[in-house]
């Protein structure tokens, strides 16, 4: 389920345009999307020392809005307007560091201390950014109960963030007992008060009929209008909607295709894999492999897990990309840093190979028994072949059998052909008490 804390860094400024430059003036130029010249008063007034507008430059730097995204730079002028007791800019940078950003370390003591002072000084904003603090276990171990208290505060005084946050709790049932229907009515609350990030959970919810009645077209509409305030998540999944088609929905590939083009210009890396896997086969449009390798190496520079996995894929297999598999492991090395769920295998399987390096039984032993942990029921079958090699020093025939079992048990009623031939094999050289052993053993893996 898709629920994610807000982390948000907001300049949080009255618009009252005063005279020309003017910060007021700068915070409407950013307020309606004019970026360049929101960089351009910023810059001139922070040169005369004007905290709210260094903050600003910290936001624009940090956002890469009007200009290239460079992490340092925004930090530096975070901390020029801290030294001058800007508040906002206490909460944004206090957030920043509260866990690594676009590869900037985390400071856990220095966020907390950034995200207190600010609301010592009245900011509300930070009174949330500290319960993702808490809740993100930035000190240590998560701490719902304080996270939770946080948000309400911080709701209270209007924070919508921290209104999405608590549903997002409800959600998942961090600190708090699972109750979609709870969830169900803060992403309300905070939809209604503009939140993107709402209006995209609760089309989840409602499309999927989690805390209440399923409502696709009550769905869509809150995809679209957080789609409208530039979600990418709801924008994708119209995408996917549309493509598929779905009750009443009929597949419409072009429209699809629309959704994704926007989802992806927000940022979202899977919506490019998913464009790169449309026109890689064909899927609706006529194919374009060379259009298809583009999409994948964008969503793979948008930070998309998919997009690692099969560029690592091809890579293997010289499908697309020229045959290489030192590069291969390296890219899948990158998916499985991003979580895919099948990396583990197919980096398993190529330690235990020996393709692009010296096999290394145990390190294969380790990714597969990783990928096994994610539930990758092909690592499981891996691990049986890997187990049951004759000769090996890691043949334990009995234990391959307990993972044959639990991979076919994982597959469900789609069951692969090579599964039941894999563990018919190892099945018929064991004697019946090894087959017991191993119906036993599969029981606690």
């Amino acid at each position: 389920m898709k629920h994610f804390s807000c982390l948000t860094f907001a300049l949080a400024l009255l618009v009252t345009p005063v005279s020309a430059q003017s910060i007021d003036d700068a915070v409407e130029a950013y307020n309606s999307g004019q970026y360049g010249t929101a960089l351009e008063y910023a810059r001139s007034l922070s040169n005369q020392g004007e905290a709210r507008a260094q903050n600003m430059l910290g936001v624009l730097y940090k956002n890469g809005e009007g200009v290239e995204q460079d992490v340092p730079r925004a930090v530096a002028y975070f901390e020029a307007a801290v030294a001058l007791g800007e508040a906002r800019a206490m909460a944004n940078l206090g957030t920043m560091l509260t866990e690594e950003f676009q590869g900037y370390p985390a400071d856990p003591a220095r966020a907390r201390a950034l995200l207190e002072q600010a609301m010592a000084l009245g900011n509300v904003g930070a009174i949330n950014s500290l319960g993702v603090w808490y809740e993100a276990g930035a000190g240590g171990e998560p701490d719902y109960t304080r996270a939770l208290d946080l948000y309400r505060q911080a709701m209270a005084l209007g924070n919508m963030d921290a209104a999405r946050n608590i549903g997002a709790l409800y959600g998942r049932g961090d600190g708090v007992t699972q109750d979609h229907e709870r969830a169900r009515a803060y992403y309300r609350i905070a939809a209604d008060g503009g939140n993107a990030g709402a209006m995209d959970e609760l089309g989840y919810l409602l499309q999927r009929g989690w805390g209440g009645p399923a409502d696709l077209p009550a769905a869509m509409r809150f995809y679209e209008r957080a789609g409208d305030l530039g979600d990418p998540e709801a924008l994708y999944s119209l995408a996917d909607i549309h493509f598929g088609g779905d009750e009443g929905v009929p597949a419409d590939v072009p429209r699809a295709i629309r959704y994704y083009e926007r989802a992806m210009d927000a940022g979202n890396g899977d919506a490019a894999y998913a464009l790169g896997w449309i026109y890689e086969g064909g899927r609706g449009v006529p194919a374009d492999l060379e259009r298809a390798l583009d999409y994948y190496w964008s969503g793979f520079d948008m930070g998309s897990a998919d997009a690692a996995y099969v560029l690592g894929t091809m890579s293997r297999d010289g499908d697309l990309l020229p045959e290489d598999h030192v590069f291969a492991r390296h890219m899948l090395e990158i998916a499985l840093e991003r979580d895919h769920d099948w990396a583990a295998n197919e980096l398993g399987n190529m330690w235990a190979d020996g393709r692009g390096g010296p096999a290394d039984p145990e390190r294969a032993e380790a990714l597969l028994r990783q990928g096994f942990a994610m539930g990758d029921s092909e690592a499981a079958i891996s691990l049986a072949n890997l187990l049951h090699i004759p000769g090996s020093t890691r043949h334990r025939p009995v234990e391959a059998m307990a993972f044959c079992i639990r991979g076919i048990a994982m597959a469900g009623s789609d069951v692969p052909a090579h599964y039941t031939e894999t563990c018919d094999a190892i099945e018929a050289q064991l004697s019946s008490e090894d087959r017991a052993a191993a119906l036993e053993r599969s029981r606690q893996l």
